[in-house]
């Protein structure tokens, strides 16, 4: 397939096709393309698969809510057996299960970014790792639409209301209490 050629704002960005490894960072292509980057953004189109990643920084997750290994759903803490710690600088966006798509990607953008430019710092270690479990657990409860709606409205307000500048809380909370009216009329 084909790059968009996207004309990337306020930095040079460049387009790659096929990553198959990446060692510090440099870059390797199928194509032999051999590059240094500062970034990477990786569409996979909701299909999670990282064949190029370290086997101990790959996200290896089904289709859920909170998922392992990953701080606010995003930030890689190696919590899994098999997998190591990223001191902080790696991050998978998007990967959960979702209801919100966009408004989501764009809030955990902003996490991200802040995190990365040191406007918030997150917790300890060890306090990541507690907060990845008992999301871990909450997956158990999660078994109706109406309380998958719920639960993605509390996890984007929780990153509204402790990471990111003011962004339409009580519109979140609308959001989800449309959304399960909506599933409900489905019923």
């Amino acid at each position: 397939s084909s790059g968009i050629n996207a004309e990337w704002p306020l930095r040079p960005g460049k387009e790659e096709q096929l990553l198959i490894k990446v060692d510090g960072n440099t870059c390797y292509f199928k194509n032999g393309h051999v590059e240094d980057f500062d970034s990477i953004i990786l569409c996979t189109g909701y299909r999670h698969n990282f064949p190029f990643m370290a086997p101990e920084h790959r996200l290896e997750a089904t289709n859920i809510f909170n998922l392992p290994n990953l701080y606010r759903n995003i930030q890689w803490f190696g919590t899994s057996k098999g997998t190591m710690d990223a001191d902080g600088r790696l991050f998978y966006l998007g990967m959960t299960d979702q209801f919100y798509t966009y408004t989501m990607f764009m809030m955990q953008g902003l996490w991200t970014a802040q995190v990365i430019k040191g406007i918030i710092s997150p917790p300890s270690r060890e306090k990541c790792v507690a907060d990845i479990a008992k999301n871990l657990a909450i997956n158990a409860s999660l078994s109706s639409y109406n309380s998958q709606i719920d639960n993605q409205a509390e996890y984007m307000e929780t990153l509204r209301k402790r990471h990111i500048t003011p962004y339409h809380g009580k519109e979140l909370l609308k959001c989800s209490k449309v959304g399960n009216k909506i599933n409900t009329m489905r019923s």
